[in-house]
């Protein structure tokens, strides 16, 4: 394995010396100044291995959704809901309420 010192900086990632860097660099993301790219380059497959990361950390309600503990409500019942699920069923059920003329 060589080392990191043993590369060069790609040329033309900044237009000047402090400038910002070429549209063409946001596409891969570097683990490293030296520019060895992500084994996942495209911000479409980088936000697929987060969102895998994140829900094997917190875990995941019935609907996908990933769970917090700071996000997780219990209701009267005992019944814990995450809050974009609390939400869904919230809308269905004020829904259902002005359909049937109660609200």
């Amino acid at each position: 394995m060589l080392a990191e010192t043993a590369f060069e900086r790609q040329k033309g990632a900044r237009p000047s010396k402090h400038g910002p860097l070429e549209p063409w660099t946001k596409r891969v993301h570097f683990k490293s100044g030296w520019q060895y790219a992500d084994e996942d380059p495209t911000p479409e497959r980088r936000e697929a291995r987060r969102l895998a990361t994140e829900r094997a950390a917190h875990g995941v309600c019935a609907q996908g959704h990933i769970q917090r503990p700071a996000s997780v409500y219990t209701d009267t019942k005992g019944r814990e809901w995450c809050r974009p699920c609390r939400s869904e069923y919230a809308a269905r059920r004020r829904a259902m309420l002005a359909a049937s003329g109660v609200a």
